[in-house]
């Protein structure tokens, strides 16, 4: 009897979690003014939005689709009879595949427009709940709903927005930012919310994308929730990797230019300072060094990022001196062999999330870090030719580890596992035979080039807009555009330009004695190949060429002194 009576109320319970009511709300930047300093209370929930075009209105297309979309002036524009609201997208928003990607994405929910106690709907709300038919028809605000409905609704104020998130069980309340800013505040209001803070493929709590909000307000059990006690939210640090993060990278990168137009130099008049080698190793070990200082700031804050940097880049200096000397009495190794291990070991266990390499809170939002991925990828190959020479075979079980390490998902390389197998090939193969392979890194593009045209296509979306539905997971070939003319590929471009140029015929004469002193030297250098190679099968490999690239030549210079 008790279990008979104990069903009804079990099939009660799951259908009132089913019969939710929810509520989107945006609210503007200018309505959503904090009442408290951020320093004293830092908010905690933040949504990364995609680049706005015109007035930001693309951005509304990919609330309900899951992607991110191109604008068209048409998006925004309704006729109206006095009730009823008929979009004039219709036929370009169909021939686009919007209302595909839409029904897929919610389930073919349907999710109604708020009118405002004015009795005005917002143009916005309008985008939000149209649907394949081409009609929306605003519900009234304080009109009754049914079970298992989604308003949509944009506030004026906060009082406006607190009197929407009543009418519902549970709100989503999302800052509409201006069209240049890229992230902005998010809230949740009602009762159905887990504890904790959300998180998505960006692995940063409480810092979603804008295009998964309403995902996340629907099914927010099906998200990862983490409670954090010494965090002070994502907004804090967005803004430390684009300010001071890019000043820590434009530091490396103008420090690497002036060591390598020194080395030149020093080379050229036969002359060796005895700091220039290792102020070169020193700079080789940096981006582990930054790494494991942004793992400190993640713990301490980020006011502790510049003495943890300091530290940890002195403490290698030192650990490189000292394994470097072991290496080299056990086994006369390269002292460059020491960097690319500690590389090799920071690189693989600590993630670059929190560092200026990161890959989620950067300018540009990646499965992983590229940068990160392009100095482990060098260092792999140079360590796995410089222990190929010694017993058993050692490099390769170096690249073997890694790839059992990545695919096992206990490094952040897993979201690539495939790729990171590949590039560990990468780095053993071309350390073994450093012979010229030009054959083979232009038949692994165009064969990554067919591939991907054949399965997907191709499709040009700059910022990672999209023009069509059936474009999301072709190859985009704006980002080869972008690699070609990044700051990162121009400099090192120029640098190697003047280089040539104003290197003389000894300067070449020694780079060719400290190749065949060493012929897997050149083992990172075509490994920077070799990732814009697998760059034509996926783009984003391109960008962790540059940092393979600039310790190619580094560590070139390095060994170029010692060639006399």
């Amino acid at each position: 009897m008790r279990r008979c009576l104990a069903l009804p109320a079990l099939l009660c319970i799951v259908a009132s979690a089913h019969a939710e009511r929810t509520a989107l709300i945006l609210i503007r930047s200018e309505a959503a003014l904090p009442s408290v300093q951020a320093k004293s209370a830092p908010h905690m929930l933040w949504a990364l939005w995609p680049p706005a075009e015109g007035d930001g209105n693309n951005r509304v297309l990919g609330l309900v689709t899951g992607m991110n979309w191109q604008g068209t002036p048409s998006d925004a524009q309704f006729r109206s009879d006095g009730r009823v609201y008929e979009s004039l997208a219709m036929p370009t928003l169909r021939t686009r595949g919007h209302f595909q990607a839409r029904d897929q994405w919610l389930w073919r929910r349907r999710i109604l427009a708020l009118e405002s106690p004015r009795l005005t709907v917002s143009t916005l709300a309008l985008m939000i709940a149209l649907d394949g038919r081409g009609r929306v028809e605003p519900a009234a605000f304080r009109a009754p709903r049914a079970d298992n409905t989604t308003i949509a609704y944009v506030a004026q104020s906060w009082d406006d927005a607190s009197e929407a998130a009543r009418l519902a069980d549970r709100a989503l309340v999302l800052e509409w930012p201006e069209p240049e800013a890229r992230w902005g505040r998010m809230w949740t209001l009602g009762r159905g919310w887990p504890s904790g803070l959300p998180m998505d493929e960006t692995a940063v709590p409480g810092l979603i994308k804008s295009e998964v909000a309403l995902r996340l307000l629907l099914t927010p059990n099906k998200f990862r929730w983490r409670e954090e006690t010494r965090w002070d939210g994502a907004g804090e640090w967005l803004v430390w990797n684009r300010t001071i993060g890019m000043l820590w990278l434009s530091v490396l990168g103008l420090t690497a230019a002036m060591l390598a137009a020194l080395a030149s130099m020093a080379a050229s008049a036969e002359r060796r300072p005895r700091w220039l080698q290792p102020a070169i190793r020193a700079l080789l070990v940096s981006p582990a060094a930054l790494v494991l200082a942004g793992q400190a700031a993640r713990t301490f804050g980020l006011g502790s990022f510049g003495f943890a940097a300091a530290a940890a880049l002195l403490a290698m200096f030192w650990g490189i001196a000292e394994l470097g000397g072991w290496l080299a009495s056990a086994n006369d190794a390269s002292p460059l062999l020491a960097p690319a291990l500690v590389n090799c070991a920071v690189l693989s266990l600590a993630n670059p999330l929190w560092s200026p390499f990161s890959q989620s809170l950067g300018h540009v939002q990646t499965a992983v870090s590229a940068p990160a991925l392009g100095v482990l990828a060098a260092s792999l190959a140079f360590a796995a030719g410089e222990l190929g020479a010694w017993p058993r075979t050692l490099g390769w079980v170096l690249p073997a580890g890694l790839a059992a390490w990545a695919l096992l998902g206990r490094a952040w390389l897993s979201p690539w596992s495939v790729d990171a197998l590949l590039i560990c090939f990468f780095a053993a193969w071309m350390a073994a035979r450093p012979a010229r392979r030009w054959f083979e890194l232009v038949a692994v593009a165009v064969a990554g080039i067919q591939v991907e045209a054949a399965r997907h296509g191709v499709t040009w979306a700059p910022g990672g807009l999209h023009s069509t539905f059936a474009s999301r997971d072709a190859l985009d070939l704006s980002a080869f555009a972008l690699f070609a003319f990044s700051p990162g590929v121009v400099a090192a471009v120029c640098a190697g330009a003047l280089v040539c140029l104003f290197g003389s015929r000894f300067l070449e004469h020694r780079i060719d004695r400290a190749l065949s002193a060493r012929r897997h030297l050149a083992a990172p250098g075509w490994m920077a190949l070799g990732l814009i190679a697998l760059g034509f099968h996926r783009p984003e490999l391109l960008f962790a060429s540059v940092p393979a690239a600039i310790g190619f030549g580094l560590a070139l210079l390095h060994d170029t002194l010692d060639a006399a």
